[in-house]
């Protein structure tokens, strides 16, 4: 009824072909016609769509880059935090830098001044609950900075003084439930300050007490959901001890050290990153500047038993890199893994608990990827953006509350990538295979239970096959043929056989194809296929061999309105709509060819 109610709103009732352009171009007539064809196009797809496999995605995130050509002091950014105010602070090996969404502020070491930062290479950063900035250098101490009076103060190490700093090299911040703040050095264990009096309570590693810090050199302290401290060693050039649950109440260190012999204990010494779970268990990661790693383990600490995950050139699945320098969990729970040459992991749990890491690589080959492989710290902000902070690449950054599409491109190391950047036409197959016709590419077919692409490229040159790369039309017809529009005549697919036939227009034989530049394909619906050509329509019996051509006259108010075809589409009740280039929208009802 849909079809009727049509054409009395168009108000033509031709013999063949009804032109609903003609009235309906403009106003709320021609959005009628539009409202009406389009649901039921979508209604059309909606049933095709019913059981389709599910696509593999490509890499699902997109990265923007930020670097010195924005304005960031230094390409190597290894702290990065967002304060209560909504900015963002940057702390690289040549300064601090603040960014309001638009611009960098960059805070650098004055020699002529004291209020200014001790030192430019920063390793450590964390706002405390009044709005000040702490920063933790590469051997210049610690760092208190407020932003509302810009004034700096300075905290070193003074050997002849038991309160001072425990250590310039400050590796970790993190201020507890309790309000304390622990600093974590590479050269002189942990320290607690007393803010009220500005004095350092240290604890350092006793050869001759074996409740004692494990090691002097502290990569990274974290607090679990009990309250307890745990503090991981090594790092930043320096061997680890292990890694270290500390008891504030007491003063003492219980230690958990790798076993070589024993695959329950950690697989290395040198820790490199805690993340604390909801379950009360414990990411750990190992390695570090200029130490190897050893993976990541899931830690138990009731048990003190881990499970290890390492890398494998056998499993793409594996972690993409034994050297782990930071762990994050965001909000919705995703836990990313920063490792030093391997990018960044996303960790994805599926059934029965099996993970799988899900990578994100420097790719020299595709601007959104992320800017570099060495990964040094992940924060989110308020708004769920991810910022990624690198050695050598600067920040990258990735909203994945927006990136709703996987994304496939030509890769030109990777021969099951895409094959071609131009995508010019589609279609599922009754396998649910997706064929793409590729402007310039020829046609590739795509496996969306591996992500993999087969390619027949065209080939002019070639004496059989493909001969031309630019196909704007696919069909698969009832008897599994693949048929292909291009810009150089017909052509059907033999899958079986691998094989091509080419119909092409023979100006001296009429029983052939109406025009070489195939533009659209769609089925009759008893065998025959309809070929729109930019020199008229086609209607093709493949098992006879034989075309209909159907051309605009333009005395004969029954042709077709205009000799190119842009578009076909055959409504399930049997009509078949035709968009041309000049001549508007046309459809036709069967009964007036059948």
């Amino acid at each position: 009824m849909i079809w009727g109610a049509l054409v009395n709103v168009c108000g033509m009732s031709l013999r063949r072909w009804r032109l609903c352009i003609w009235r309906c171009a403009t106003g709320a007539l021609w959005a009628t016609c539009l409202w009406l064809f389009v649901v039921q196009m979508a209604a059309a797809q909606t049933r095709a769509d019913e059981h389709a496999p599910p696509l593999t995605p490509a890499s699902p995130l997109l990265f923007e880059h930020f670097s010195l050509a924005d304005g960031l002091s230094q390409n190597s950014v290894l702290a990065l935090i967002q304060d209560s105010q909504g900015y963002l602070w940057f702390g690289t090996q040549e300064g601090l830098n603040r960014f309001d969404g638009y611009t960098f502020t960059v805070f650098k070491h004055d020699p002529d001044h004291a209020n200014s930062l001790s030192l430019n290479s920063i390793l450590a950063l964390h706002e405390d609950a009044d709005g000040a900035l702490w920063i933790g250098t590469w051997g210049g101490g610690l760092n208190r900075f407020d932003p509302r009076s810009n004034v700096w103060t300075r905290f070193r190490r003074d050997s002849a003084d038991a309160s001072s700093l425990c250590g310039d090299v400050v590796t970790a911040l993190l201020e507890d439930r309790n309000g304390l703040l622990w600093i974590g050095t590479n050269d002189g264990g942990l320290c607690a300050l007393d803010r009220a009096a500005n004095t350092f309570t240290s604890y350092r590693h006793v050869a001759s007490d074996v409740n004692s810090l494990a090691s002097n050199a502290v990569a990274t302290i974290a607090q679990d959901r009990e309250g307890r401290l745990w503090i991981g060693t090594g790092g930043f050039g320096a061997p680890g001890a292990g890694l270290d649950r500390f008891d504030p109440t007491t003063g003492s260190f219980t230690h958990f050290r790798a076993d070589p012999d024993d695959p329950t204990t950690l697989g290395s010494d040198t820790i490199s990153a805690i993340l604390p779970t909801v379950d009360g268990r414990l990411w750990v990661g190992t390695g570090g500047f200029s130490v190897p790693g050893a993976g990541l383990h899931l830690f138990d600490p009731a048990t003190g038993k881990s499970i290890r995950y390492r890398h494998s050139n056998n499993d793409p699945d594996t972690l993409a890199n034994d050297n782990v320098v930071d762990l994050y969990a965001d909000r919705a729970g995703n836990v990313w893994v920063g490792t030093w040459g391997g990018g960044v992991d996303q960790i994805e749990v599926g059934e029965a608990g099996a993970i799988r890491f899900v990578h994100h690589r420097h790719d020299p080959y595709l601007a959104s990827s992320l800017s570099a492989d060495i990964v040094w710290t992940i924060m989110e902000d308020r708004s769920g953006v991810l910022w990624f902070g690198t050695i050598n690449g600067g920040i990258s950054k990735a909203n994945p509350q927006v990136q709703r599409f996987g994304l496939h491109r030509h890769h030109p190391l990777e021969s099951n990538s895409l094959g071609f950047d131009v995508v010019g036409s589609f279609y599922e197959d009754r396998a649910g295979g997706v064929w793409i016709g590729l402007w310039g590419g020829g046609l590739d077919y795509f496996d969306r239970a591996t992500g993999e692409f087969t390619h027949y490229p065209g080939d002019a040159h070639a004496a059989s096959g493909l001969r031309n790369d630019t196909i704007s039309a696919i069909y698969e017809d009832d008897d599994g043929f693949i048929w292909l529009g291009s810009f150089d005549g017909l052509y059907r697919l033999d899958r079986a056989h691998g094989q091509f036939t080419h119909f092409k227009h023979d100006p001296a034989e009429p029983n052939t194809l109406l025009n070489d530049s195939v533009y659209r394909i769609a089925p009759a619906g008893d065998g025959r296929i309809w070929l729109g050509t930019l020199g008229g329509l086609d209607l093709f019996d493949p098992r006879a061999m034989r075309f209909t051509h159907f051309r605009h006259a333009p005395n004969d108010p029954d042709s077709i309105p205009d000799d190119g075809i842009t578009d076909l589409y055959v409504a399930p009740d049997g009509v078949l709509w035709l968009g041309t280039w000049y001549g508007g929208l046309a459809y036709l009802d069967p009964a007036a060819w059948r």
